[in-house]
């Protein structure tokens, strides 16, 4: 069995759909078994990753161990893929790597864990989402802010006001919607103060989190 597995994934690189799609089938009809050996694979060329990252969710829980030690890899472009089949997989084993790959030097990677976090949908994640919001760059930290609005945690409120009076806009926009999100009340009126923010793309995600409120409150009618 091990010398067919190690077949099908050389077959796996193949560019030509012929050779690697029938070889991705076989290597998920051996199930668990093909976990470990397509460990490997997710850490050399970047369509190689791609397709082997793609499988391991089909292979399930037996696949966790191997992503896990392909996010220590150091490799970006093959965490990103494992972070993905992560998401996937969905399972709460993924949670803890999934919060320590936030600490990656890697921006991609940490974009692709908070996105991961926020489908995980653990309130776990809370914490480490508003220290990455805080100190961030702002690119990464936007995709904090929708996180922490998408998880809907009212712990998240204080940072995500803070983040509302950022000098980047495209925080103060992201802090906006994700409050939106979020629908506290007390929030409302520093919602509203940026009614007239400076930047429209701003302008427009207060807008959008008003409506939130509005689409709510007629909701508990």
């Amino acid at each position: 069995m091990g010398d067919q597995i190690q077949q099908l994934i050389e077959q796996l690189a193949s560019d030509d759909p012929a050779i690697h799609k029938p070889a991705a089938n076989l290597l998920v009809q051996n199930g668990g078994a093909a976990a470990v050996p397509l460990s490997r694979v997710c850490d050399t060329a970047s369509a190689f990753s791609r397709r082997a990252a793609g499988l391991l969710p089909r292979i399930g829980h037996d696949a966790i161990g191997p992503l896990v030690q392909v996010l220590r890899s150091g490799d970006s472009d093959a965490q990103v893929h494992a972070v993905v089949a992560l998401s996937l997989i969905g399972n709460a084993i993924s949670l803890m790597p999934l919060i320590e790959v936030l600490s990656s030097p890697f921006a991609d990677v940490r974009k692709a864990a908070i996105s991961a976090l926020r489908h995980l949908r653990d309130m776990k994640a809370v914490d480490p989402l508003i220290k990455i919001l805080q100190n961030d760059e702002i690119d990464v930290s936007v995709h904090a802010a929708w996180a922490l609005g998408g998880l809907g945690d009212r712990c998240a409120i204080p940072t995500l006001l803070w983040a509302l009076e950022n000098p980047h806009w495209q925080l103060r926009g992201a802090a906006a919607s994700a409050l939106g999100y979020i629908g506290d009340d007390q929030t409302l009126e520093a919602i509203r103060a940026h009614l007239f923010d400076p930047k429209p793309q701003v302008r427009k995600s207060v807008k959008y989190a008003l409506a939130q409120f509005h689409v709510r409150k007629l909701g508990h009618r």
